[in-house]
């Protein structure tokens, strides 16, 4: 009797430790899963390759990864996104992390040095651009889509994720425009959700509230996702991709004669910041609408946006 109840207790806290694993796993959002795992598998790839362990990894180990990414030219930003892979599949595992030890942090320190952080940013689509994006744009269904898309993107200042997944449940319409629910989103992992305003534009070419209705009324979209793939045939299918919106804004940007290099699905949201601040709007209504929580993210793009503000060349007399 004491054995089977043993057992049973030790069968209990075996479950227990499994659901807390689970549960470190759904700590972090799909997206950010899916980028982990990718980045995990191409560290077991070398590991394999080198002849090292991956799981549990020396830190030697992975400081010697580290330093072989440096070496191929990647950058700090893909190395850290890779040591934050290789700390969440020790986490998951119940192992040490290898990436807290000392040495592995002096690596990190010493190729960020090296190298540098400085980030290469994509360029923000201002209101000139996004008119220009939206007149470029083919007739039919693809045309009416992009249009709502780009921009809905801009005026909500929406992350791809967040643009991709918008719901028609989702959506309240009232006389000033509409309201957009994002049940979970970037900085709010744990689906507390929260509004967006999109008012109603005076130009009924580039008006947001207008290109959504007409885009569900060609698509015949009553319900579910809004932004939805159209294939070669004409027929509407199923959801967009945060990647998609990528592709949409960057083909836009090519008939608007943009060069689409400079441009990702993310200009529409850096575009949002940054037309904001030159139009004069104060960074705690920016901050409202874009979701941000960091001050100095905000602050950054306004700082790019105001550079001309009472700047001292020009005052040299040149």
């Amino acid at each position: 009797m004491t054995k089977a109840l043993a057992k049973t207790d030790t069968d209990k806290g075996l479950a227990l430790v499994a659901r807390a694993k689970d549960y470190i796993a759904d700590s972090v959002a799909d997206n950010t899963k899916r980028g982990y795992a990718s980045d995990f598998r191409q560290f077991s790839a070398w590991c394999q390759s080198s002849g090292f362990q991956c799981l549990p990894a020396d830190p030697a180990t992975v400081a010697a990864y580290f330093s072989s990414m440096a070496d191929s030219g990647k950058k700090p930003s893909t190395i850290d996104r890779a040591r934050a892979a290789i700390k969440m599949a020790h986490e998951t595992a119940g192992a040490a992390d290898p990436t807290s030890h000392k040495h592995v942090k002096l690596t990190l320190k010493g190729i960020r040095r090296t190298v540098g952080t400085a980030k290469t940013k994509k360029s923000p689509v201002l209101t000139t651009d996004v008119r220009a994006m939206v007149a470029s744009l083919p007739a039919g269904l693809i045309g009416v889509r992009d249009r709502a898309l780009i921009l809905v993107g801009f005026a909500g200042a929406f992350r791809r994720s967040e643009l991709a997944g918008i719901a028609v449940e989702h959506i309240e319409h009232t006389a000033e425009g509409i309201k957009v629910f994002l049940p979970k989103s970037k900085t709010d992992q744990e689906g507390q959700g929260r509004y967006v305003g999109i008012k109603r534009g005076a130009n009924p070419a580039t008006c947001p509230v207008r290109a959504l209705a007409a885009w569900c009324e060609a698509a015949g979209i009553a319900s579910g996702p809004i932004f939805r793939r159209v294939d070669r045939h004409g027929k509407v299918r199923e959801a967009i991709t945060p990647q998609s919106v990528t592709l949409v804004v960057k083909r836009a940007a090519v008939a608007a004669g943009l060069d689409s290099a400079k441009y990702s699905g993310h200009s529409l949201r850096a575009g949002f910041v940054t037309q904001g601040a030159l139009n004069g709007a104060s960074e705690t209504n920016i901050m409202r609408q874009t979701g941000h929580t960091s001050h100095a993210t905000v602050r950054g793009y306004i700082r790019i946006a105001n550079i001309f503000e009472d700047n001292v060349s020009g005052m040299l007399g040149l």
